[in-house]
C-alpha cells in the first residue's frame, strides 16, 4: 500500500538532501579556502537561498502537521516523537550558528571564530540532519504506514500541500540592493 504523505515528504527529503549537498560543497571548500572570498559568499547565498526554501518549511511541515496526526499512534514526549523534535531544535540551533558565523564571514569578518563557528555548525547541521533522514526514513515512515488509514493519508496529504514552501530569504549579498 501507497502513503501519499510519506511520499511528500520523501521528495521533500530529495531536495533537502541537494541542499545538504551543496553545504557540504561549501563548507569543503571553505576548509580548503579558508579565506573568505566572493566566491564564499556566492556558495553561502546560494546555499540560504535552497535552506529558507526546503529545509525551514520542511521541518515547520513535519512539526506542526505530520507529527501531532501521529499522536493518536505515538506518544507526544516519549519515543521516536520526542527524538525528532529534539533533532529539529538541535538543527535549528546548528543553522542558525551557522548562518550568523556566514553572515559574518560575509560581511568582512577575518575573526578565525567566525570561520571555525561556520565550519562546526555547518558540519553537525550536515551530520544531524542526515541521521534524523534516517531515523525517519528507516524508522518511523514504516511505522506510520501501518498505522495511517486511506482516508487518514489522503487528509494529512492535504494538509501537508497547503503548507507552503517559504519564499528564499536574500542572501548578504541582496540585502544591501
Amino acid at each position: 500500500m501507497s502513503n501519499l504523505s510519506i511520499e511528500h515528504l520523501l521528495r521533500e527529503h530529495r531536495e533537502i538532501d541537494r541542499a545538504l549537498a551543496e553545504l557540504e560543497a561549501l563548507l569543503d571548500f571553505h576548509k580548503n579556502n579558508p579565506q573568505w572570498s566572493a566566491q564564499h559568499s556566492e556558495a553561502f547565498t546560494r546555499v540560504m537561498r535552497s535552506f529558507g526554501q526546503w529545509v525551514l518549511p520542511h521541518l515547520s511541515k513535519e512539526d506542526q502537521i505530520f507529527y501531532p496526526a501521529l499522536e493518536d499512534f505515538l506518544p507526544h514526549d516519549i519515543g521516536p516523537l520526542a527524538v525528532l523534535r529534539g533533532e529539529h531544535q538541535d538543527l535549528t540551533s546548528h543553522y542558525g550558528r551557522m548562518c550568523a558565523a556566514g553572515e559574518a564571514l560575509c560581511a568582512g569578518s577575518t575573526d578565525p571564530q567566525h570561520r571555525d563557528d561556520f565550519q562546526r555548525s555547518g558540519r553537525a547541521a550536515l551530520q544531524t540532519q542526515r541521521n534524523h533522514f534516517y531515523k525517519e526514513e528507516l524508522v518511523l515512515f514504516p511505522m506510520v504506514v501501518r498505522f495511517l488509514s486511506p482516508d487518514q493519508d489522503a487528509l494529512l496529504l492535504r494538509q501537508l500541500q497547503v503548507m507552503p514552501h517559504s519564499e528564499p530569504s536574500p542572501g548578504p549579498a541582496e540585502q544591501d540592493g
